[in-house]
């Protein structure tokens, strides 16, 4: 089955424990299982060193980011 086009990104903010912010964006069709999904994208990313390590505390959608 083909993968249906791309929605476009939604824009995602991760918090870290040392009291800094990081937004990443994710490609809407991976959200199709709901939001949950982000922390472990999240969790790639660090591992990835797309985004700094540290222990992730919130993971939350910008607002307008439907």
């Amino acid at each position: 089955m083909a993968r249906p086009a791309a929605l476009g990104n939604v824009i995602f903010e991760v918090a870290l424990a040392d009291g800094s912010e990081h937004d990443f964006t994710v490609d809407s069709y991976a959200l199709r299982g709901g939001d949950e999904v982000a922390l472990e994208i999240a969790r790639d990313r660090q591992r990835a060193g797309r985004l700094p390590p540290g222990e992730i505390i919130a993971v939350r959608r910008l607002p307008g980011y439907r």
